[in-house]
C-alpha cells in the first residue's frame, strides 16, 4: 500500500470501513469502537452507494457519524450504514432486541436490500420482527431498498 496507517482503537475489537483508490492510496477509512467488541460483517458498492453492517454492543462510537454514540439494546445489536464514496454517512438502520442480534451478510439486487443473520430473542426490523424460539435463531431479510433506512432519521 505504500502507506502506515494506524487505527485507534477503544479495547478489544473495533470495526472499520476504508475506501482505496486504484493506485492502492487510502482515500479514507472510518471506524465503529466501544470499550467492548464490534465486528465488521458485511459489505456491498452498488450505484455509487456503500452499505456496511457491524455487531457492536455497549455504547459504540460510530466514526462516520461525527463519533455519535448508539447503545446497545441487548447484548449485542447490528448497524447497518449506507455512505457516500466520500465515506460521509448517508442513512442507519438499527436492528435491536433484548438479546443478542447478529449480522452475517448483506447485499443488494435489482434494488432490494438482502440480509441475513441470528437473534436470540425478538429482533425489531421496523415494522417486521422476527421471533426467536431457541438459542439463536436465523433471520433473513428482504426489503425494497429505499425502505430499509425509512425510520432512521
Amino acid at each position: 500500500m505504500g502507506q502506515n496507517t494506524q487505527l485507534a482503537y477503544r479495547n478489544y475489537s473495533d470495526a472499520f470501513v476504508a475506501s482505496f483508490s486504484k493506485n492502492q492510496t487510502l482515500n479514507w477509512i472510518k471506524t465503529i469502537s466501544s470499550s467492548k467488541h464490534e465486528w465488521a460483517k458485511g459489505l456491498c458498492v452498488t450505484n455509487g452507494k456503500i452499505y456496511a453492517s457491524s455487531e457492536f454492543n455497549d455504547s459504540a462510537f460510530v466514526a462516520f457519524e461525527n463519533n455519535k454514540m448508539f447503545r446497545s439494546k441487548g447484548i449485542y445489536d447490528v448497524y447497518i450504514a449506507e455512505l457516500n464514496e466520500q465515506g460521509e454517512i448517508v442513512n442507519k438502520a438499527l436492528i435491536q432486541g433484548k438479546g443478542e442480534d447478529g449480522v452475517n451478510k448483506l447485499f443488494i439486487y435489482e434494488n432490494y436490500f438482502y440480509t441475513c443473520g441470528w437473534t436470540y430473542d425478538t429482533a425489531y426490523f421496523y415494522n417486521q420482527k422476527s421471533i426467536s424460539n431457541g438459542e439463536g435463531d436465523l433471520y433473513i431479510w428482504k426489503c425494497k431498498l429505499n425502505e430499509v433506512f425509512k425510520n432512521s432519521k
